[in-house]
């Protein structure tokens, strides 16, 4: 897939405050070459109706679903400790191997607000609400995103999170060139700044892949 984005900066900002023009652009091009990444592989390629994964789990009990048009579904560890368990089972989790995660924040806000978290949070690791960080839960890493599904329903939408095998479940390929053209408007007292790439994701083993899903 060829495609990219096109910034637009005004020439009197960078009169009036000097900045680094192609610094500025290559880090936000970055930042959006990785968004494009990381929604290409979560939601397009991974979205309901056309990945079919090893499990589809709601994220409160960790029960088998076929859709996700449910109401009142937090997120709730026991939809990870399941997710981690059917991996487990599956003998995906042999010689270290850790699974990921990949949630949205109002999910991870849910985690952290279980009250089965209460103890681990509060004397084993404050930092979790200290500094809004879990980095781990059950053995399984987790990432906060919001580039993954967000599923619209009839009446109730969802959250599609996904937990996965790193370096196994999904394959990305690029081309490693990325070309950043400057064009100078002066009648509009702009630069514009274009970058391409070539990339497509793409699911390598579904069958080490947990979908799992919260009402939004």
């Amino acid at each position: 897939t060829i495609t990219g984005v096109f910034l637009e900066i005004d020439t009197d900002d960078i009169e009036n405050y000097p900045v680094d023009v192609v610094g500025t652009v290559v880090k936000a091009s970055a930042a959006r070459f990785d968004d494009f990444i990381a929604t290409d592989m979560l939601d397009t390629v991974s979205a309901e109706g056309t990945l079919t994964p090893l499990r589809w789990i709601r994220g409160d009990t960790g029960a088998t679903i076929t859709h996700t048009d449910t109401a009142s579904v937090a997120l709730d560890p026991t939809g990870i400790a399941v997710g981690v368990q059917v991996l487990e089972n599956q003998g995906l989790l042999k010689g270290g191997a850790k699974p990921v995660c990949f949630l949205d924040p109002q999910q991870f806000r849910e985690l952290i607000e279980d009250s089965e978290l209460a103890n681990y949070t509060q004397f084993s690791n404050p930092s979790i609400v200290q500094k809004y960080q879990m980095a781990e839960l059950y053995g399984c890493t987790l990432v906060r995103t919001n580039t993954i599904e967000h599923k619209d329903n009839t009446t109730n939408d969802s959250h599609n999170a996904i937990m996965c095998i790193p370096q196994h479940s999904y394959g990305v390929a690029s081309k490693r060139t990325v070309n950043i053209k400057f064009h100078e408007v002066p009648e509009e007292n702009q630069i514009w700044a274009t970058t391409n790439w070539r990339i497509k994701s793409g699911v390598i083993d579904a069958n080490s892949i947990i979908r799992i899903s919260t009402t939004q």
